[in-house]
């Protein structure tokens, strides 16, 4: 036996000696809390003290100011030494955290039973104190029958521990089997073969196969019941979930879709119905205004219509139904720049070319010879389009009695119209 290596492993009882109070005081402020809860930040703070109280126990050769030894003693010993002031930081550090830990569980506590019960846990606490003052006062009777500090220390620590778990301020895995049968969790415990071992009595008796089917994923028993499974050791836990409350939410959600659908549809249907009266109405308008723009050649065609009913000779029906093309074609092509004046202030040039062109091919009907030179490209503006096209009818309507012939030519810096007729001449 190598006496120092003694000595070193007396001064090692100290680290569980400091460190086991620490931990006691982190079990209490653990208690009550989630499975993953992490203790405050703060709380490493403490190990700064107690780790620089293991230094000066571990170092204590070199300074003496924990246990001190006889002078001119060339061997350092437990059989001959006392104790300085460190000792008593020492002693005072651990008795403060395990006071720290007894308190904060009796006030964690909310469990209604004697006051004797609740304050067991002091009873071991006290003993441990009264130990330790006998100790170092070096009682001979004590020092005889319980002479091993470290482990007198160490059992009476386990004697707190479990008067607190026996007076329920840390909460043990024990009394499950009974706990279990009568809790309002509709569950079972079931082995391999899925034979029923615990089963709570809310739960809806169910046939293996039924129980089996968990291994796969959740089973819809009903409306408002699942049945979900888990594999544990040695079995099978099944639990019934009531979603009734799901359910009816999700009943009320599919209510309110539906009822947001049919207010989208009359919506839907007020919105078409606006726009179509919209659309209606623009019509209107426009055909209004064709109207006002071309009431004179209505009124002819309409005559023209009339002599065309009441004339018997096929020659003259074919003169007239030649008449009623040229003042159609106008009012069609008039038409088609009211309304694309409506959606720009410009349109193609060759826009103007298709009415000048189409109203020339129902002159043709009557036998006039027409030319139309059209030197413009690109945009023009639709009132000078407008302009031109009406200076070509109101020419024709003026000489369309005797018109023989008809040239238009027009380009950026002239407009020409001549016309040939049998009875004058424009």
């Amino acid at each position: 036996m190598d006496l120092n290596v003694n000595r070193y492993i007396w001064y090692g009882y100290y680290i569980p000696m400091l460190f086991i109070p620490l931990m006691a005081l982190f079990v209490s402020l653990s208690l009550g809390k989630a499975e993953n809860y992490h203790l405050p930040r703060w709380t490493a703070a403490l190990y700064i003290p107690t780790a620089i109280l293991v230094l000066l126990v571990l170092t204590n050769d070199f300074h003496q100011l924990v246990f001190t030894f006889p002078p001119g003693t060339d061997i350092w010993t437990d059989k001959s030494y006392a104790y300085n002031t460190g000792y008593w930081f020492v002693i005072c550090w651990e008795a403060l955290c395990a006071a720290a830990a007894i308190i904060i569980m009796l006030f964690k506590c909310r469990i209604p039973q004697s006051r004797s019960v609740l304050w067991l846990p002091l009873v071991p606490f006290g003993v441990s104190l009264l130990y330790g003052l006998m100790y170092i006062a070096g009682v001979p009777w004590l020092i005889t029958i319980a002479g091993d500090f470290t482990v007198m220390q160490c059992l009476l620590y386990t004697a707190v521990f479990e008067s607190c778990i026996q007076c329920g301020f840390i909460q043990s895995n024990t009394g499950y089997d009974l706990l279990f049968p009568v809790s309002t969790l509709s569950a079972q415990v079931v082995d391999k073969n899925y034979n029923v071992v615990y089963s709570s009595v809310s739960v809806y008796k169910l046939p293996k196969p039924v129980l089996r089917q968990t291994e796969t994923g959740t089973v819809a028993l009903d409306r408002n019941t699942l049945l979900k499974g888990n594999a544990i050791r040695a079995g099978f836990v099944v639990w019934q979930e009531d979603v009734t409350e799901l359910a009816d939410a999700i009943d009320e959600l599919k209510e309110n879709q539906e009822q947001i659908k049919h207010a989208n549809r009359v919506e839907r249907e007020n919105y078409n119905t606006k726009r179509l009266i919209s659309q209606l109405r623009e019509k209107n308008r426009l055909y209004d205004l064709l109207q006002q723009q071309t009431a004179k050649q209505n009124a002819l065609l309409s005559g023209v219509l009339e002599a065309y009913c009441q004339t018997v000779d096929e020659s003259e029906r074919k003169k007239l139904l030649a008449k009623a093309a040229v003042f159609g074609a106008y009012i069609k092509r008039r038409g088609n720049l009211v309304f694309l004046g409506e959606q720009n202030k410009l349109l193609p040039a060759a826009e103007l070319s298709l009415c000048l062109n189409e109203s020339m091919q129902n002159l043709e009907l009557m036998g006039v010879i027409c030319e139309l030179t059209l030197k413009l490209e690109g945009m023009i503006a639709i009132d000078t389009a407008t302009r031109i096209y009406d200076m070509f009818q109101s020419v024709v309507e003026a000489a369309l009695e005797g018109l023989t012939g008809i040239w238009v030519h027009v380009s950026y810096a002239v407009l020409r119209l001549s016309a040939k007729a049998t009875a004058h001449g424009v």
